[in-house]
């Protein structure tokens, strides 16, 4: 949280999630002060957020195995 607020922040939350004994950590938040982004997200679109994060570990993983494989190889 306080990372966040350093950055001028707020109404956020911190997710973080576990992948092929990876960890990730997802730090949302929005500059309005009046508006709830945690709650909202938790509560009204929980099912598109946990896509969302899913799909961002998975491309995640894809990219560190092309960089990990060297570009030249597939190109």
């Amino acid at each position: 949280m306080y990372g966040r607020i350093s950055f001028g922040l707020f109404n956020g939350l911190s997710i973080t999630r576990e992948y092929r004994k990876r960890k990730y950590i997802f730090a949302l938040a929005t500059e309005l002060k009046d508006h709830d982004l945690a709650r909202y997200l938790l509560i009204e679109k929980i099912k598109p957020l946990e896509q969302a994060i899913q799909n961002s570990m998975k491309l995640f993983d894809q990219y560190l195995l092309l960089m990990s494989s060297g570009v030249s190889s597939i190109m």
